[in-house]
């Protein structure tokens, strides 16, 4: 319980050795976390470089397609010309 003397909060041994055993668990927190750092970072660049393969799969295939959509709307384009004339 924190004593109060005009105003002022003035803690006790059990106030300080609670904030001590604070401190010391974030600190064990923050160590902990940075020593998974390393291990999670690699596992994200292995995810990311996986990722990035995909994409490029990806983008391979849709040159693909956008080819052979563009050849069909070569041969469309060429078949409405001479269907066109017919149908007037």
């Amino acid at each position: 319980m924190v004593l109060r003397i005009a105003g002022l909060p003035v803690f006790g041994p059990s106030d300080l050795v609670a904030a001590a055993r604070a401190v010391v668990g974030w600190t064990d927190e923050a160590v902990d976390v940075m020593a998974r750092l390393p291990e999670r970072l690699s596992g994200l660049l292995d995810d990311v470089e996986v990722l990035v393969v995909r994409v490029g799969s990806v983008v391979e295939r849709a040159e693909v397609v956008l080819g052979s959509v563009e050849v069909a709307m070569a041969d469309v384009t060429s078949l409405v010309a001479r269907v066109d004339p017919v149908v007037d």
